[in-house]
């Protein structure tokens, strides 16, 4: 059997799955949402660097939220767009290294309120790492995706290289 058929993608999970914790019922007023899916299409054009005609990809993303925040099955669930749009792949990996690391900084500060008497549920907990190590499995396989992408790619080095942008200076008016 050739080994470089593609691979099956991984089950999805969804967070209608949450749905199957314990009912957390919240005593404090909070606005918050439920994502309860979330969409990519690949977008391909062709763009040009330094005179050099390059493949231009864009992910053409869409995160749902749930307008229904009582629902207790999966046919309850109703959804509403919350944000849609076309970014460019170095975006949506950007932005998915931002969420990781406000993500990342909100664990901490969570370890910090549970060392108290109140202590979060560990359901959620348990169910949150999971789906942080599909995430991290996920992440693996497409790091080496680009890397192997990246390698294969002839490489332009840019014709003049652009200075960092600076802010620039504001005067301030003196007294």
């Amino acid at each position: 059997m050739p080994t470089d058929a593609p691979k099956k993608a991984p089950r999805r999970i969804s967070s209608a799955a949450a749905l199957e914790l314990p009912q957390l019922n919240i005593t404090a007023p909070l606005d918050y949402s439920i994502i309860p899916s979330t969409f990519q299409n690949l977008i391909c054009g062709q763009g040009e660097v330094d005179g050099n005609p390059v493949l231009s990809p864009y992910i053409n993303f869409r995160l749902n939220r749930s307008v229904n925040l009582e629902a207790q099955t999966i046919e309850e669930l109703e959804v509403a767009e919350s944000f849609s749009g076309s970014i460019a792949y170095e975006n949506m990996a950007f932005l998915i290294m931002d969420l990781s690391r406000d993500f990342r900084t909100s664990i901490s500060r969570l370890s910090v309120f549970s060392s108290g008497d109140l202590k979060p549920e560990p359901a959620r907990l348990r169910y949150s790492a999971h789906c942080m190590k599909l995430a991290r499995d996920a992440l693996e396989e497409a790091i080496n995706e680009l890397e192997n992408i990246a390698a294969s790619s002839p490489s332009y080095e840019p014709k003049a290289a652009r200075k960092p942008l600076r802010r620039a200076a504001v005067k301030r008016p003196t007294k």
